[in-house]
């Protein structure tokens, strides 16, 4: 299945009460180019789950997928889950769970039975407004070599509320390079704990000025990194 300058949309509109569908993908193969995947909640109810599966490959190029409790809104982000053999996604894809009203963070979980690849793309789950309320979701990345290059994978708290925790499992290699970045953040006027930064590999690779932060700029403590 391939997706090009498209849009796959699910929404709770303002001012309407529900719980909001599902969108499930399952395919041999998936590609998306310039394309946005989106479910959101701005009325009162939980937003739907989004998950990918595909038999060999995924492939986000200039895509975006996206899991929104809006500002006012009240409810909870559902998961992302992508599952495969390969997951690369590039050139400023994104993948993000947000919480801008009152509601859980839903979890960003990818899996590959062989490689996942991120190149100058963001993957980030967050209380993404001074006034939100809640918690940020977990991110979960799992294979068995993942690479990270030009690419921010982040966690934090702007509003009341603790930040998620980033798991990242590469049974053999887990390389970050070119600036690659883990973050987990309680930023200035937040109050909560930030989450912790969970590396398992038998190989841990950093490169060209890529790091690993955990930072408190607000009110709460900072995460552990292991």
């Amino acid at each position: 299945m391939s997706m090009n300058n498209s849009l796959i949309v699910n929404d709770i509109a303002a001012g309407a009460i529900g719980t909001n569908g599902d969108i499930n993908i399952n395919v041999g193969s998936f590609a998306a180019n310039n394309s946005f995947i989106s479910t959101s909640t701005q009325g009162e109810g939980n937003s739907g789950n989004i998950s990918i599966k595909a038999l060999e490959s995924i492939l986000f190029d200039s895509s975006r997928i996206f899991n929104t409790v809006n500002d006012g809104a009240k409810g909870d982000s559902g998961t992302i889950k992508l599952d495969a053999n390969n997951i690369e996604l590039n050139n400023g894809s994104t993948i993000s769970t947000s919480v801008l009203g009152t509601g859980k963070g839903g979890e960003i979980y990818l899996k590959a039975s062989n490689q996942i690849s991120i190149s100058n793309s963001f993957l980030t789950s967050g209380l993404d407004a001074v006034d939100a309320k809640g918690t940020a979701g977990n991110i979960r990345i799992e294979a068995d070599s993942v690479f990270f290059n030009q690419t921010a994978i982040s966690s934090g708290t702007n509003g009341q509320g603790n930040a998620g925790n980033i798991l990242i499992i590469g049974n053999n290699l887990v390389s970050l390079s070119d600036r690659a970045s883990l973050n987990s953040n309680v930023d200035f006027n937040a109050k909560g704990e930030g989450g912790e930064i969970n590396i398992k590999s038998n190989s841990l690779s950093l490169t060209d000025n890529a790091s690993i932060n955990s930072t408190t700029f607000g009110q709460g403590n900072s995460g552990n990194i292991s």
